[in-house]
C-alpha cells in the first residue's frame, strides 16, 4: 500500500509526459463524440431548418413588396394614359389663347391639381406645350420658355419614339423619377407632354418595407446599375455600392445570396419589375443576425447542453486515461532507461525520445546513401579519366584493379581493349547545331554508345571526352577467343556507326587497340587507338581501324601535292579575285584527296598551302600578326574535316586578307585617280586619252577606267568633256575669241565642238555668248 502511494507521489513530482496528455485528450474526444454528434445534429439540422425557413419567409416578403411596387407603378402608368385623353388636353390646346381663353387655362390648372392629389406617390405635375408657343404649366402658374437650354431638353423628349415612358434625371447628386406622356390630340405629331415627378419621401417609406426589422437598407436601381433611390438617403453608402456591383453579376428576375461586408454577413434579396420597356431592380440588404434572431435562443440551449455533456465526458475520460496510462508508463521506464528522467522533466512525449533517436539514425543513413549514390558516377568517371590520361602511372596493378572493383567494375580475370569513336563532319550540321555545340553532339553520341554497349559486347565502360570523341573500355574475359570476339566486335562497331549516323548524320571512325591483360596498360591502349586515327580516311562515312591486325593500316598511298592549283590560288589572291577563290580552294582539296584522303595527308597539304599563302601575303606588303603568326597553323591542325578545313581557310585566312588588301588598294587607286584628274585639268587642251593617262600612272587602262568610274561616278570621256566645256564657257564669257579659236584652245575640232556644246548645253556657242553678254 505504502509502495503504491510512494509511486503515485513520485509521478506527481515528475509530472506526466506528453503521451499521457495526448491519450487524455484522445479519450476525452472519444467520450465527447456522442454529445458532439447529437449537439451538431440538433444545431445544424433543427437550427439550420429554422434559419432556412426564416430566410425563405424574408424572400417571400420581399417578393410581395416588389409586387406591391409593381402594382403602384402600373396604376400610375394607367392613370397617366387615361389623363392624356382628358378633354382638357385635347387638340384645342394647339390654338390656346392665353389672354382670351382664361377659362380653358383655369381648367388646365384644376386638372393638374387633381392629378397631383390623386396619388400619394405624385410629388408634382407639369404640362409642356410646344404650340402655339412654348409654355410650361404647373398646378399654380404657367411660364413661357424663352431660355434655349430647357426648351431644347423638352423638345428632345418629344422626339423620343415612345409616347409614354419613365425618365431618370439627376441634379446635384439627387435622382428624380419622372413619368411623361406625349399629347397627340388625335394626330401623329405631339404638341405637348405631361410630366409626373414621383414623391421621393413616399418611395423611401415604401422601400423601408423591404428591410426586415428596420435594419440594413433597401434601394432601387436600373438594370444597368444606375442609382435611383435608397432608403438611407440620396447618396448610396459603401455597403450599397458593393452590393449593387455584386447584384449586377447575378442573372434572373429574382434571387438572393449571402454577402459578407466588414465582418458582418448580410442577406441580399432582389427582384425585378418591367417598366415600359426598361427593368428596375429592388434590392434588400439585411444583416443575417436580424433574420435569424429567433434561432439564437435555440442555439444557446444547444450549446449549454453540449457543454454539460462534454464536462461529464471529461470527468470520465480522466479516470479512463489514468487506467490506460499505467501499463504505458511501465513500458516507457523499461525502454527509455536513463532518458526517462529528462523526458519527464521537459514534459516531452515518452515515445518521442525513442522515435526521435531512431529517426535521426535512419535519416543519417539515408543521407549518406543518397550522397554516395549521387557522387558515385562522378567518382567513377573521374577515376577512369585519370587512369586513361595516365595520371595514375604510380599506382600498382593491384591498386588499380582494387580501385576499379570498389567502383563496381568486375575486372577479375579480364583483359582490356580500348576503342576511340571519332566523329567528323560537324561543319555539315549547320542549321541543326551551331558552333560551340560540339559538347552537346558528343553527349548525344555517348548516350547512343551507352544504350548499345550492353546489347553487343558485354561489360564495357563509356568515357565522354567532350571533343567529338568517345572512349570505350571493353572488359573481355581471359578465356574468350579473340578471333570470335573480333567478329562480334566488328558487328557491334557497324551497328554503332549506323545508329550514330542515323541520329546525327556524321562521319564515324572507330579505332580499336590491341588487347592487354594488365590494367596499368589501359592509358597506353587508348593512346594507341588515338594514334591510329591519323591513318583514317576523312572522306569515308564509316571506318573501323585496327580491328584486323593482319591488314596493314600503313599502306603506301600516292601523294601528289597540287602545285598548279596552288599557283592559281596565289594569283587570284594577288588580283583580288574573290569569286574565283572558293572554287579554286575546292579544286585544291579535290586534287589533294585524289590519291587518298588520309588525315595526315590532308592536314599536311593544307598546312603547306597555308604557309604559301602567308608567304604571298607578306610579299604583297600586308603586315598583320594574324596572317604572319603561328596561331593559324595551330588552329588548322585541330580540324579533322575537309569541309570544315575549307570553310575555316576561307573565313579565317582568305577573307580577312582580301578585306585588308581592298582597303589598301582603294586608298592607292584613289590617289592615282586624283593624279589623273589633276593631269586632265592641266592638259585638257591636248590630245588626252585613257591609255595615255594610264601610262602616266603606270596601271592598266582597264583598272583605271573601272576605278575612275567608281570614284567620280563618270567615265573618263564624260569627265574630260565636262572640263573642256567649262573652260570653253569661260572663254566665251570673258574673251572675244572666235568660236574656232575657242574650240582649238579646249582641244576640239570646230565642227565637233559646236555639236558637243549644243548637245550638252542645249544652245550653240554663239547663242551662249550672246545670252551671257546680254545678261
Amino acid at each position: 500500500m505504502f509502495s503504491r502511494i510512494r509511486r503515485f507521489s513520485a509521478n506527481k513530482r515528475q509530472g506526466f509526459g506528453a503521451f499521457y496528455k495526448k491519450s487524455l485528450i484522445l479519450t476525452l474526444f472519444v467520450a465527447s463524440i456522442p454529445g458532439i454528434i447529437i449537439g451538431g445534429c440538433v444545431y445544424w439540422i433543427v437550427g439550420g431548418q429554422i434559419n432556412h425557413e426564416l430566410q425563405s419567409h424574408n424572400r417571400q416578403q420581399i417578393n410581395q413588396s416588389v409586387s406591391y411596387f409593381n402594382n403602384q407603378f402600373s396604376h400610375l402608368e394607367l392613370n397617366m394614359a387615361h389623363w392624356s385623353f382628358d378633354p382638357s388636353f385635347g387638340n384645342e390646346l394647339r390654338r390656346l389663347d392665353f389672354v382670351n381663353d382664361y377659362v380653358q387655362v383655369r381648367n388646365i390648372f384644376q386638372t393638374l391639381l387633381i392629378m397631383e392629389m390623386s396619388d400619394p406617390l405624385i410629388n408634382h405635375v407639369e404640362l409642356f406645350l410646344n404650340e402655339p408657343r412654348p409654355v410650361l404649366f404647373t398646378r399654380s402658374e404657367y411660364k413661357f420658355l424663352t431660355d434655349r437650354k430647357p426648351l431644347d431638353e423638352y423638345l428632345s423628349l418629344m422626339e423620343r419614339p415612345k409616347s409614354i415612358n419613365w425618365m431618370i434625371s439627376e441634379e446635384n447628386g439627387a435622382v428624380d423619377l419622372t413619368l411623361y406622356n406625349k399629347l397627340l390630340g388625335g394626330s401623329l405629331s405631339p404638341f405637348g407632354t405631361i410630366f409626373i415627378t414621383l414623391n421621393k419621401r413616399q418611395l423611401t417609406d415604401m422601400l423601408l418595407t423591404l428591410t426586415p426589422r428596420d435594419q440594413g437598407s433597401s434601394f432601387l436601381m436600373t438594370e444597368q446599375g444606375q442609382w435611383l433611390l435608397s432608403s438611407n438617403g440620396e447618396v448610396p453608402s459603401a455597403l450599397e455600392e458593393a452590393v449593387r456591383s455584386q447584384v449586377l453579376t447575378y442573372g434572373g428576375s429574382t434571387n438572393s445570396f449571402l454577402y459578407k461586408w466588414d465582418k458582418t454577413t448580410y442577406s441580399v434579396s432582389f427582384g425585378n419589375i418591367e417598366r415600359l420597356g426598361s427593368t428596375w431592380t429592388f434590392v434588400s440588404v439585411a444583416p443575417l443576425s436580424a433574420i435569424t434572431a429567433p434561432v439564437k435562443v435555440i442555439s444557446q440551449v444547444i450549446v449549454w447542453i453540449s457543454l454539460a455533456g462534454m464536462l461529464v465526458a471529461a470527468t470520465l475520460s480522466w479516470f479512463a486515461s489514468r487506467k490506460l496510462y499505467s501499463p504505458v508508463n511501465r513500458l516507457v521506464q523499461m525502454i527509455a532507461g536513463d532518458r526517462n528522467d529528462g523526458a519527464r522533466a521537459n514534459r516531452e512525449d515518452e515515445f518521442a525520445v525513442i522515435e526521435a533517436q531512431w529517426k535521426h539514425l535512419t535519416k543519417e543513413r539515408h543521407s549518406l546513401m543518397s550522397r554516395l549514390s549521387e557522387q558515385l558516377p562522378y567518382l567513377r568517371e573521374g577515376y577512369l579519366l585519370q587512369l586513361v590520361q595516365g595520371y595514375l602511372y604510380s599506382f600498382s596493378e593491384e591498386k588499380i584493379r582494387e580501385r576499379m572493383e570498389q567502383y563496381g567494375w568486375q575486372v577479375e580475370n579480364k583483359q582490356f581493349i580500348a576503342l576511340i569513336i571519332q566523329l567528323s563532319g560537324f561543319a555539315n550540321l549547320q542549321g541543326r547545331f551551331y558552333k560551340g555545340d560540339e559538347g552537346l553532339v558528343t553527349f548525344v553520341a555517348a548516350n547512343i554508345v551507352e544504350e548499345l554497349k550492353d546489347t553487343g559486347i558485354g561489360q564495357s565502360i563509356v568515357i565522354n571526352f567532350h571533343d567529338l570523341s568517345i572512349g570505350l573500355l571493353l572488359l573481355v574475359p581471359d578465356r574468350t577467343s579473340m578471333e570470335q570476339f573480333r567478329t562480334e566486335l566488328s558487328a557491334f562497331c557497324e551497328n554503332l556507326i549506323k545508329a550514330i549516323q542515323k541520329v546525327l548524320s556524321l562521319r564515324v571512325t572507330i579505332s580499336v587497340s590491341k588487347s592487354s591483360s594488365q590494367a596499368y596498360q589501359i592509358p597506353y591502349l587508348f593512346e594507341e587507338a588515338r594514334q591510329a586515327l591519323s591513318h583514317r580516311d576523312l572522306l569515308h562515312d564509316m571506318q573501323i581501324i585496327g580491328l584486323n591486325p593482319d591488314r596493314s593500316s600503313e599502306q603506301s598511298q600516292r601523294y601528289a601535292y597540287p602545285f598548279a592549283v596552288e599557283k592559281e590560288i596565289l594569283h587570284a589572291l594577288r588580283m583580288g579575285m574573290r569569286n574565283e577563290l572558293p572554287e579554286l580552294l575546292f579544286q585544291f582539296m579535290k586534287e589533294l584527296t585524289a590519291g587518298g584522303s588520309k588525315e595526315m595527308i590532308i592536314r599536311h597539304g593544307m598546312l603547306q598551302l597555308l604557309a604559301s599563302v602567308q608567304h604571298a601575303i607578306m610579299k604583297m606588303g600586308v603586315s598583320h600578326e594574324t596572317f604572319a603568326g603561328t596561331g593559324l597553323s595551330a588552329r588548322l591542325s585541330q580540324l579533322d574535316d575537309p569541309d570544315e578545313m575549307l570553310r575555316w581557310f576561307s573565313e579565317q585566312v582568305i577573307q580577312p586578307f582580301l578585306n585588308v588588301w581592298d582597303e589598301q588598294q582603294d586608298a592607292k587607286l584613289m590617289h592615282l585617280v586624283e593624279k589623273v584628274i589633276q593631269y586632265m585639268q592641266n592638259h585638257y587642251m591636248k590630245d588626252i586619252s585613257l591609255d595615255s593617262c594610264a601610262e602616266q600612272i603606270n596601271i592598266p587602262s582597264y583598272t583605271l577606267s573601272k576605278t575612275f568610274k567608281q570614284v567620280t561616278g563618270l567615265n573618263f570621256i564624260e569627265y574630260l568633256t565636262g572640263i573642256r566645256i567649262e573652260k570653253a564657257k569661260e572663254f566665251l564669257q570673258s574673251t572675244d575669241l572666235r568660236i574656232n579659236d575657242v574650240a582649238e584652245r579646249v582641244g576640239y575640232q570646230p565642227t565637233y565642238f559646236n555639236r558637243i556644246f549644243k548637245k550638252l548645253e542645249g544652245i550653240t556657242p554663239s547663242q551662249y555668248r550672246e545670252k551671257n553678254q546680254l545678261d
